[in-house]
């Protein structure tokens, strides 16, 4: 039943959005990327393909020096409420921890804590608060571990409309 009502508030303020009653802001950024979904590993090592994102493109926005990751941004830059913290290094490994809410207002942060709370429900469950981000030193390696044990893998990649397409087939 949470589920329902979590999924029910996030449409809400997924069409508020798109509407333009909603704006969240453009994050002042250090760059955006696009991840490629390549597999989600349970706790026992299996691997699986899973609907990750709904399907949808994933992008990782990178604000206050790197010390700030957005994830769900869209390709400009514009979040969904919440964030990451850096939370340090690790050899080749960067960790960002957690989903932090819009804390600007009452209502940011309701809406965030939806989004966040939507965003943990379709990655398998956990919670948004002990989410971790890892990162391979370059930034092209992705690793979101969720409270669970589920590990979604995704990697970064040029998105497939940018790619050049040929100007004939065979």
């Amino acid at each position: 039943m949470k589920r329902l009502i979590v999924f029910a508030f996030a449409f809400v303020v997924a069409m508020a959005a798109s509407a333009g009653l909603i704006n969240f802001k453009r994050i002042s950024s250090d760059g955006t990327y696009y991840y490629k979904y390549v597999c989600t590993v349970n706790s026992n090592g299996v691997r699986t393909k899973r609907n990750f994102n709904n399907g949808r493109e994933f992008f990782v926005t990178f604000a206050s020096g790197m010390s700030v990751a957005v994830p769900f941004t869209d390709e400009n830059g514009n979040g969904t409420g919440f964030y990451s913290r850096y939370a340090g290094r690790n050899g080749d490994v960067i960790t960002y921890k957690g989903f932090y809410l819009d804390e600007s207002s009452p209502n940011a942060r309701a809406y965030s804590w939806g989004a966040a709370e939507a965003t943990m429900a379709m990655m398998g469950g956990g919670s948004y608060k002990n989410v971790k981000m890892c990162f391979s030193s370059d930034y092209s390696r992705l690793n979101i571990i969720t409270s669970v044990g589920l590990v979604h893998v995704l990697e970064r990649a040029t998105r497939p409309e940018e790619e050049e397409a040929p100007s004939s087939l065979y």
